[in-house]
């Protein structure tokens, strides 16, 4: 901050579009491009939501500038073309400001040229895409569920929509606590499936008075504890469960095994020992004999 008190902070000046950009960038940049130029003596006229235009005599301006530096409606005109040439060169395109020097009315429309350019508009169908947002490498858990509330907030109806009974109101609708919930669920769901029935049981007892988006800075910093402790319980009980299903052989003893075979050759050298054969070899019987029951 400057000593001088009368003097603002700087603003954050906004970047230069790419190629392609989504709805949560181009919200971010057209954030910062506002709070940029509301303090500009020539362009912060125009980012006023009743200020409009058209492609008329001096663009439909037809009184002087109530306030500020007060300008007839001339220089108004001839300061809108420079407002459009300005926000034209933030964008890659060369063709953007044509388009929007002759199809816009307001700042909103402006927003809307530029949104459809980068097919970012807010539909329903750009809203399903809440569907696909998973948590980005080194983000809080806490990060991820806001940017999923902030996405489903963008997309809440802002005029009257009829649907199985119900009428949203003419000036669009607000977050609930129900909606929150349900946003609570989808996150816990694309974090990890197992951690809706997790939390029911860890927390059992808070959510018999609370709602699931009240807890969501409790669970948030326990997720990655939580899980740890679970997955080596399903390890254990996965090597409990297979040690009930296949169970271990049987270990049997080498005299248990080999019984049969012992009798059988120890007969055949008491044979040849009766017999008196030339190829006995007495002492090889006595060294068996040593160490074998028989």
């Amino acid at each position: 901050m400057s000593d001088n008190p009368h003097k603002q902070p700087r603003a954050l000046a906004p970047r230069k579009l790419e190629q392609n950009e989504t709805l949560q960038s181009l919200n971010l940049w057209k954030g910062v491009f506002k709070n940029y130029f509301r303090r500009c003596n020539f362009y912060s006229y125009f980012l006023a939501p009743d200020v409009v235009w058209n492609n008329g005599v001096n663009r439909g301006f037809t009184a002087n500038e109530p306030n500020g530096l007060k300008r007839n409606p001339a220089t108004l005109a001839s300061d809108l073309e420079g407002f459009l040439s300005c926000i034209s060169s933030y964008l890659p395109f060369d063709y953007i400001f044509e388009k929007l020097n002759t199809e816009t009315t307001n700042l909103e429309s402006v927003w809307t040229v530029i949104y459809e350019i980068y097919d970012a508009e807010i539909v329903t169908s750009s809203y399903m895409d809440i569907a696909f947002m998973t948590r980005n490498d080194g983000e809080t858990y806490r990060n991820y569920y806001n940017r999923l509330v902030g996405f489903t907030r963008q997309h809440l109806p802002r005029t009257t929509i009829r649907v199985e009974g119900l009428t949203s109101p003419a000036t669009g609708e607000n977050l609930t606590v129900a909606l929150l919930d349900s946003i609570a669920m989808h996150w816990l769901l694309n974090i990890d499936r197992r951690l809706i029935s997790i939390v029911k049981t860890e927390f059992a007892s808070e959510l018999k008075t609370k709602r699931l988006s009240e807890m969501i800075k409790t669970i948030a910093t326990n997720i990655d504890d939580l899980l740890i402790r679970y997955e080596k319980k399903d390890q254990m009980a996965s090597i409990q469960e297979s040690r009930l299903t296949n169970p271990p052989p049987k270990v049997t003893s080498f005299e248990e095994d080999n019984n049969g075979e012992i009798d059988t050759i120890i007969r055949r050298i008491e044979k040849l020992e009766q017999r008196g054969s030339r190829n006995f070899n007495k002492s090889k019987f006595r060294k068996i004999k040593s160490w074998c029951k028989h």
